[in-house]
């Protein structure tokens, strides 16, 4: 059963009049463009902050990093990150594991859609050219009925002149038996 406060009588709000809706369509799209905008840069953040070196600081993880062969120069906090979750990888961490592995995937995932449409561009261009260099349909069809059709300087009705010509008062030979 409905709820009676729902059947009040009052202001409806699924229906408005156009002018109240756009109002309130234009107040969302805004707060939408906001949220976005914010999304956008909490990204650019982390993007910016994975990209920083390692601080000196933070000895215990260049010093490992450093062992393994990560030359100084490479060694970021994005890089100190995956060698973290390694790290925990090793000491047997399953939920390390599957970070490490869905990060690498994604990686993988991504590079491959790229190849694939790069790919697909470099084939799409050369049928554009192919194309270019052809004949449409209507050209092709055209060409392929004039080269069907006689010559009109030959009568249709004249044999050919490797045909033999028959009056037809000859006979077939092939039935006398005599």
């Amino acid at each position: 059963m409905a709820n009676p406060e729902n059947l009040k009588n009052g202001e409806p709000y699924q229906f408005r009049a156009g002018e109240e809706q756009a109002k309130r369509a234009a107040k969302a799209g805004r707060a939408s463009g906001v949220a976005r905008r914010r999304k956008r840069s909490m990204a650019e953040t982390i993007n910016y902050l994975m990209s920083l070196p390692v601080s000196p600081s933070q000895t215990k993880i260049r010093e490992a990093m450093t062992r393994f062969g990560i030359p100084e120069d490479e060694q970021t906090q994005r890089t100190a990150a995956a060698f973290s979750m390694m790290l925990e990888c090793a000491k047997g961490n399953v939920a390390a594991f599957r970070a490490l592995n869905d990060a690498e995937s994604r990686e993988v995932d991504q590079k491959l859609k790229k190849s694939q449409f790069a790919y697909q561009k470099k084939h799409d261009k050369e049928i554009a050219e192919s194309t270019e260099n052809s004949f449409n349909l209507a050209d092709i069809i055209e060409k392929a009925y004039a080269s069907r059709k006689p010559d009109p300087d030959e009568d249709e009705d004249q044999p050919a002149e490797d045909e033999p010509v028959s009056d037809g008062s000859e006979e077939d030979d092939s039935d006398d038996s005599e």
